[in-house]
């Protein structure tokens, strides 16, 4: 089996004779005398084939499904894409999202819902599938670290410098952490006091503890209004990257 060709002619390739199928390269009488011809070899691995062929079959399969991956890497992210090297306007992003909504809600059978979500379901439960897509979310938010969490980092770089990192992609179990220590597999979460003191955030926090600590990994919490007195957050640092796990605050 060799590679599917197009011929623009609609004429044999040996004899010239025109042909009624576009995708015939020889005649009949031609094709014939090609297959009778001393054999080739592969021209990737070697291999003996007719002598109307460049590829064997195997070869011929794999060379077909690279060179049909290529095309797709450059027709969905290459110049061959129109949407290569520009960006979406805020007001088409917004019409964009309203109209995928409403295929959703109206237009989308119940069965496809329930088909869609099953399979985000089972692909979610494969934790590197989901650190993988949790990572390149991240990195396309391009996330920086808010004033309370600049202030943290500032004292982390004076008491500790390079232990630890502000986090924007390393995800463990699904969740991302504020500050990493990985020599100590330490982490130092920055709570505000709005939005971490409502009860429901509340419970997603302690599960979170539950499953930093199943990865190996201890836990310190320092609320925003702790860094009104820094001598004392110094102190809770120092103590924690000591003696290990320091408790969940004032939770």
């Amino acid at each position: 089996m060799g590679t599917i060709s197009y011929n623009k002619n609609n004429k044999c390739i040996d004899c010239g004779k025109s042909l009624s199928s576009c995708y015939a390269l020889r005649c009949v009488d031609c094709s014939v005398i090609a297959r009778i011809k001393p054999k080739n070899k592969c021209v990737d691995c070697g291999k003996e084939i007719n002598g109307g062929y460049k590829r064997c079959h195997s070869c011929a399969c794999k060379y077909n499904w690279k060179t049909s991956k290529k095309l797709k890497n450059l027709n969905r992210f290459g110049k061959n894409n129109g949407m290569f090297g520009k960006q979406h306007t805020k007001e088409t992003k917004r019409k964009i999202c309203l109209k995928t909504q409403k295929q959703f809600q109206n237009g989308m059978p119940k069965k496809t819902k329930d088909k869609i979500s099953r399979t985000l379901k089972n692909k979610y439960r494969d934790i590197n599938y989901k650190n993988n897509v949790l990572k390149s979310q991240r990195k396309g938010m391009k996330l920086s670290p808010n004033k309370p969490e600049k202030l943290l980092n500032s004292l982390l770089q004076q008491i500790l410098p390079k232990e630890y990192k502000y986090n924007k992609t390393l995800s463990i179990a699904g969740l991302i952490p504020d500050f990493v220590n990985k020599n100590n597999n330490k982490i130092i979460e920055m709570y505000g006091d709005y939005w971490h003191k409502r009860p429901e955030v509340l419970k997603r926090d302690k599960r979170r503890k539950i499953a930093y600590k199943k990865y190996g990994y201890k836990t310190l919490i320092i609320w925003e209004h702790e860094l009104k007195n820094l001598d004392e957050v110094k102190d809770k640092i120092k103590e924690f990257n000591k003696i290990g796990d320091f408790g969940y605050g004032n939770i």
